[in-house]
């Protein structure tokens, strides 16, 4: 009879508990506390402030030893000039100067020429960008795209022999900001010798388009002959004008040494005559 007595207790208690739980759920309280709730996971949020992030993603499949060039950018204002361009890209137009083979991408139109067509436009962007700075890396991709292509069997022969150098700037600052990235970029992507610290600077000049035509193009610049001699070296500008600085250059460059030296150019100045 005491067994009997036990169980039913046991049962009852067992009853009670159940539905005093499961009022208390309807009133959105639980065993882990009255008003508990669980906790939702937090949403992580960007912690790099300043840091835009992109809108548009291009993947560039090349040939040449930059496999894939990856680009991630927002829309910008040299998204119309390089939209199109493949990195299987070579130079459109080559001429010998001075004894040099020189290579230009296209042809520069200069503001005198007027009513320009899309072209011309396209043109004057790519290259206007690059003097301001706005598309160093991916103007770079560009010729190391074009100087592979055109110079396949020269690079992959030789690349401890082979310099990849800027005509320097009229300043330091200039020359730093315009050129030391752009050839870094160029050079890692070739695997060939950075010819920037090549040429030093030794003190600034005035533009030579500001009027200072007369200068000699070389009195302020140190050659390290040694690293030149017996070397190829691309030696590169953003336009391509006279000829004058580019020939200055050259000529010091092979007094250094150096087994040839080519040109290569964004634009060739167009002369409407």
């Amino acid at each position: 009879m005491d067994q009997i007595l036990i169980i039913f207790i046991t049962i009852l208690i067992f009853i009670t508990l159940f539905y005093i739980l499961k009022g208390d759920k309807r009133k959105g309280n639980s065993i882990e506390g009255k008003g508990y709730k669980r906790p939702v996971k937090p949403v992580l949020k960007p912690i790099f402030k300043g840091v835009t992030i992109p809108t548009q993603k291009t993947i560039i499949e090349s040939t040449s030893p930059v496999s894939k060039i990856e680009t991630t950018t927002k829309q910008s204002d040299y998204e119309i000039t390089f939209n199109g361009y493949q990195n299987g890209s070579t130079f459109g137009l080559r001429e010998t100067f001075d004894g040099c083979e020189v290579n230009f991408y296209t042809h520069y139109y200069p503001n005198r020429i007027g009513g320009f067509t899309q072209e011309q436009l396209k043109s004057r962007e790519l290259i206007f960008n690059f003097k301001d700075g706005k598309t160093t890396i991916e103007t770079a991709k560009l010729v190391a795209s074009c100087t592979y292509n055109n110079y396949k069997k020269l690079i992959n022969e030789g690349k401890d022999r082979v310099i990849f150098c800027p005509i320097p700037a009229s300043n330091r600052l200039n020359n730093k900001n315009r050129f030391e990235r752009f050839c870094e970029t160029i050079c890692n992507d070739l695997k060939v010798s950075n010819g920037f610290y090549g040429i030093e600077i030794l003190y600034d000049r005035k533009p030579i388009h500001l009027g200072n035509r007369n200068v000699n193009r070389v009195e302020n610049l140190k050659f390290n002959n040694s690293f030149f001699k017996g070397k190829t070296v691309f030696l590169f500008d953003d336009v391509f004008t006279k000829g004058t600085s580019f020939a200055e250059i050259a000529n010091k460059i092979r007094e250094s040494g150096a087994e040839q030296v080519i040109g290569v150019f964004l634009g060739k100045t167009y002369f409407n005559r």
